[in-house]
């Protein structure tokens, strides 16, 4: 059974990459969004063991609620990976920082300079990792305008590949939950990469796709993660987090109540759906 009392939890990365937090006692659980963010430490697992027995996911905390309804699954190095994914990330970036560049009416370098030192005042000031969404338009850019950009500079149709062991593994997750792709992309480039992937129009109909445009905020900020779950239907404690990424698909999920596991990519995303949650049924 689940322990019954709100808990507030500090997290951070050890030097040797180990998840860490210290818990702190907030009374009740209320449920509610806006914070402080709960957490049900019965379901804190602190250790990251993928790879270790063949298994490519570790989940850091079950739903408090105990019982799964939703899954959100992160996009990028997430449903896909390898050298081509690699790729498509690195050009759609360089691309990110020559529509900047052209915005401010300076060179690609100047540019780069300029975001990088923008995004490391952000960071000293707010004492988080800012992302690069957050750091432009505190350039003076508008959302409008970075998500038309963004929507040219990504191109998923020119580097990912379908991936039919992928689309098996959602199809039948899809069958028994309530399903969400939540990515920092904006929708329409989330959208085009699952189709290139291969999921067919009726599947991904089937999936709630949000973009960084959908939700007016991006991860890591564990708002994003409550918002994802209302528009789901569900409260956060109804849903697991699956992500590649500790700092931005584990910490601020579990800080907006959900659970969270941690995967080496696609073939973690497999791994976990047909080895662990179609046996076990959303059931601890």
């Amino acid at each position: 059974m689940a322990l019954e009392r709100g808990i507030k939890i500090d997290m951070g990365m050890s030097e040797d990459g180990e998840l860490q937090g210290e818990v702190v006692e907030t009374g009740e659980r209320d449920g509610g969004g806006g914070g402080p963010w709960l957490i049900d430490v019965e379901y804190y697992v602190p250790e990251l063991e993928i790879g270790r027995n063949g298994r490519q996911f570790e989940i850091l905390a079950w739903p408090a609620g105990g019982r799964l309804e939703g899954i959100v699954f992160d996009l990028d190095k997430c449903l896909y990976g390898g050298e081509k994914g690699e790729t498509y990330l690195k050009i759609g970036s360089e691309k990110e920082i020559e529509a900047i560049a052209g915005e401010l009416r300076v060179s690609p370098e100047e540019a780069y300079q300029i975001v990088g030192k923008r995004r490391q005042e952000i960071e000293t000031a707010e004492g988080r990792r800012s992302t690069l969404t957050e750091t432009v338009l505190s350039l003076g850019l508008t959302s409008e305008w970075w998500n038309r950009a963004r929507n040219d500079c990504y191109t998923p149709e020119n580097f990912l590949e379908p991936d039919p062991e992928l689309v098996t593994a959602l199809e039948k997750v899809v069958g028994h939950y309530r399903v969400a792709v939540a990515s920092n992309s904006p929708h329409v480039v989330a959208e085009r990469a699952l189709r290139q992937l291969g999921l067919s129009e009726e599947l991904v109909k089937r999936i709630y796709v949000f973009g960084q445009d959908d939700l007016g905020m991006g991860k890591p900020d564990p708002t994003y993660y409550w918002r994802v779950a209302e528009r789901m239907g569900l409260f956060p404690k109804e849903c697991l987090s699956v992500g590649d990424r500790v700092e931005a698909d584990g910490v601020p999920a579990l800080q907006a109540g959900m659970g969270a596991a941690i995967v080496s990519g696609p073939e973690g995303v497999k791994d976990l759906i047909n080895g662990y949650l179609m046996k076990n049924e959303g059931v601890l």
